[in-house]
């Protein structure tokens, strides 16, 4: 009897030995299986920021280099953003390696799509945090000869007080009549500052304040042929180049200080997806270009 309940115990034990062995082997399995799953997680997070940092670069060198625009914070300390821009801008050369970079990136990496169709038409920019679009129309032959600046909100606490227009290389540059100046009944008005002049001379410089809502349109050069600043609907900014020629034009935006530096100028959002289909992971951004 003694024997049995003895062989009896030894079973039982062995049994509890084998189920404590196995839960051991599959607590080390399942530990392994999810250090490798986040090893692997891991390693596809870093290829997808790698790559959207890659794309990233790519994009702001081809605007650096081929879109004829150039921004920057024109005073560290206020932080007026500054744009030089062309009128008529050809945009060309910059519209070919900028689909070429797409076609590029899309046939050696199916899961990054790049969205250029926005900058292909107007080649926008966009001022944080403010969302000041900055963008071109009238889209001819490659060529663009308007430039539009337009607030998204523009209320009594906006960082957007005005505006300064430095236009170059004009044909003509004598300055001739503003419409509808400061309405001393509404609160709100801006600064509106003009300094135009052409290779051989200068021609006018302006410093007004308007009142955004109402139609404020400045002529400079001689008629019929006039390169036109319209100032309306809340602030926004219509700039056209009808004189001929290539006229340079630099529009700063007069901004209000924040704390910490925070404006920054962006190309539009979502030009840039990455997915990775096995992971389900998404990611999609744009190019800061300062």
């Amino acid at each position: 009897m003694a024997s049995i309940i003895k062989g009896f115990l030894f079973t039982i034990g062995f049994l509890l030995f084998s189920a404590s062995l196995l839960s051991f082997i599959i607590i080390i399995f399942a530990t392994n299986y999810q250090e490798d799953k986040r090893v692997l997680e891991i390693g596809s997070i870093d290829k997808i920021n790698t790559l959207d940092s890659s794309a990233q670069n790519s994009l702001k060198k081809i605007f650096e280099f081929f879109s004829n625009i150039n921004a920057s914070l024109d005073d560290s300390d206020v932080e007026n953003v500054k744009i030089s821009d062309a009128l008529p801008n050809n945009i060309n050369t910059f519209r070919t390696y900028l689909n070429d970079f797409k076609i590029f990136v899309e046939q050696n990496f199916p899961y990054i799509s790049i969205n250029t169709s926005e900058l292909n038409d107007t080649v926008p920019l966009i001022v944080l945090p403010d969302r000041i679009s900055y963008y071109h129309s009238n889209a001819d032959n490659n060529m663009l000869n308007r430039i539009i600046v337009s607030p998204e909100e523009l209320s009594l606490n906006s960082r957007l007080k005005g505006y300064h227009f430095i236009i170059s290389n004009l044909i003509t540059a004598n300055c001739n009549e503003l419409l509808d100046l400061l309405d001393t009944s509404v609160p709100r008005y801006f600064v509106i500052k003009f300094d135009a002049s052409t290779n051989t001379a200068p021609g006018c410089s302006q410093n007004l304040v308007v009142n955004p809502d109402k139609n404020n349109k400045f002529f400079i050069g001689a008629y019929p042929d006039f390169f036109t600043i319209e100032i309306k609907n809340g602030g926004v900014a219509t700039i056209e180049n009808n004189q001929g020629g290539v006229a340079n034009v630099t529009t700063i935006l007069l901004l209000d200080p924040i704390i910490g530096n925070q404006t920054k100028v962006m190309l539009p959002d979502s030009i840039i997806r990455i997915s990775d289909p096995v992971l389900n992971i998404y990611k999609k951004g744009t190019a800061r270009i300062i």
